[in-house]
C-alpha cells in the first residue's frame, strides 16, 4: 500500500496544517492511507493534538520508536512498517535527508506531481469564515491607513501628520496594529510610493510622495485558523497627473471585467491572457525598458487559503480549471518608472453561477485630497 506522507512542522508547512488541522511549531510525523490519517506527536504535543487534531489518529512517538534517541527519519520509517506502507508519495520539498533514508530501508519514494492535496483549493465553510474573518481585519486596517491620509497635510515637496513627516513605515504600522488588535499577524505588507510603487514587490520606505501613486498591498492572516486574505488599493495624496489617472482607469476597468468573466468551468487562464491583450490594447506595453522590466509583469492571481499563493493560479499557466468553492484573487496592475505604479486586487469566491467578491472598500476614487 501507497501513503502519503509529510514530515515537517505544521507552523510552515500548509499541507500539514490543512490534514490535521494542528498547528505546532516543532516537526512531527503525518501518513494519510486508504483516507486514514495517522500523525505522531511527541509526549509534549501529544495531550493537545488529541484535542486539536481532526480526523486523525494521534500516536506517541516512544510506542512507534522506543529506543532513544529519536529521529524524525526512524519516526517516519516506523509510522510507514505500522501501517504496511511500502511506499509514500512526498511534496517535492520533502526533506532530502529522509527521502533518502526511507529509499535505504527499501521503500519507494515518489514526489508528487502537482499539488499533494488538491482538495485544498475547495474551501470547507470554516475556511472561508476564517479569509473573510481575515479580509474584514484589512478592510480595518486600511481604514487606519485611509485616515492618516486624509488628515495629513502637504506642504512643499512633504506629506506631514502631527508635525512629522508621513512615511511608508508609519502608515504600515497603523495598519498591522489595526490587524493585530483583530487576531491576525501581517507580514510584508507594502506602502509604496512614487517610482517605489513601480517595482510590484517593493515594500516602500522613507516619506509618502505626495501627487503621486501609493500602492497598498495588504494580506494579514488569522491567528484563528490561519488563513490568509490579500487585498490591493492604489490611492493619491492630493492630485493624481493625467498619466497616473489614466493607468488607474485601465488597470481598473481591468480588474472589473475580469471579475465578471469569473465562474465555474473557466480554465483561468483566460482571464490572464484577455487582461494582457487588453493592456496591450491601450498601448501599455510589457518588456525591459531602460535595463528595467516594466509594464504587466506578474501573473492576474492566485489562490488564497493557509497559503497566501497557492492553487489555482490566475496567469500564463493552462489547466487551471475554477470550481464552486475556489477562493482567489484578481489583481491586475501596471508599473513604468516616472509615473509609479497601479494594482487593484480583490479576493474572490467562485460560486455555483459566478462570483462573490470578499472585498467590500470601493475602487472607485483614487485621490485624497
Amino acid at each position: 500500500m501507497r501513503a502519503k506522507l509529510i514530515v515537517a512542522d505544521s507552523s510552515r508547512n500548509s499541507d500539514l496544517l490543512w490534514a490535521t488541522r494542528f498547528y505546532a511549531p516543532d516537526p512531527f510525523v503525518f501518513a494519510e492511507i486508504d483516507g486514514a490519517r495517522f500523525m505522531a506527536a511527541n509526549a509534549l504535543e501529544i495531550e493537545r493534538a488529541k484535542k486539536e487534531s481532526r480526523e486523525c489518529e494521534v500516536l506517541l512517538w516512544d510506542d512507534l520508536v522506543p529506543k532513544p534517541p529519536v529521529s524524525l527519519s526512524a519516526l517516519a520509517i516506523a509510522l510507514l512498517r505500522k501501517l504496511e506502507a511500502s511506499s509514500c508519495i512526498v511534496a517535492p520539498d520533502f526533506p532530502a535527508g529522509i527521502y533518502q533514508k526511507l529509499k535505504d530501508e527499501g521503500i519507494e519514494v515518489e514526489l508528487a506531481q502537482g499539488v499533494l492535496f488538491p482538495a485544498r483549493a475547495v474551501k470547507r465553510p470554516d475556511e472561508l469564515e476564517d479569509i473573510e474573518h481575515a479580509q474584514r481585519a484589512c478592510e480595518a486596517g486600511f481604514e487606519k491607513v485611509l485616515a492618516m491620509l486624509a488628515e495629513a497635510k502637504i506642504e512643499g515637496d512633504r506629506v506631514m501628520l502631527g508635525g512629522e513627516t508621513l512615511t511608508s513605515e508609519m502608515l504600515r504600522r497603523a495598519f498591522e496594529l489595526e490587524c493585530v488588535a483583530r487576531d491576525c499577524t501581517c507580514d510584508a505588507t507594502i506602502i509604496a510610493s512614487g517610482d517605489q510603487a513601480a517595482d510590484p514587490h517593493c515594500l516602500g520606505f522613507g516619506p509618502i510622495a505626495p501627487n503621486s501613486l501609493i500602492v497598498c498591498d495588504m494580506f494579514p492572516r488569522s491567528k484563528k485558523r490561519w488563513y490568509w486574505s490579500d487585498m490591493t488599493r492604489t490611492v493619491v495624496k492630493g492630485k493624481a497627473d493625467m498619466q497616473a489617472r489614466w493607468l488607474y482607469g485601465v488597470v481598473h476597468e481591468a480588474q472589473e471585467r475580469a471579475l465578471e468573466m469569473v465562474r465555474p468551468g473557466l480554465d483561468a487562464e483566460g482571464i490572464d491572457a484577455w487582461i494582457r491583450a487588453f493592456f496591450e490594447s491601450k498601448g501599455y506595453t510589457t518588456g525591459a525598458k531602460d535595463g528595467v522590466m516594466q509594464g504587466f509583469i506578474h501573473g492576474t492571481g492566485h489562490g488564497v487559503g493557509l497559503d497566501i499563493h497557492e492553487w489555482p493560479r490566475v496567469s500564463k499557466v493552462k489547466d487551471q480549471i475554477l470550481e464552486p468553492g475556489n477562493v482567489i484573487t484578481i489583481e491586475p496592475g501596471l508599473y513604468y518608472l516616472g509615473i509609479g505604479g497601479v494594482r487593484v486586487e480583490d479576493t474572490v469566491l467562485v460560486t455555483e453561477d459566478g462570483a462573490k467578491n470578499l472585498a467590500h472598500p470601493p475602487k472607485t476614487y483614487l485621490e485624497i485630497p
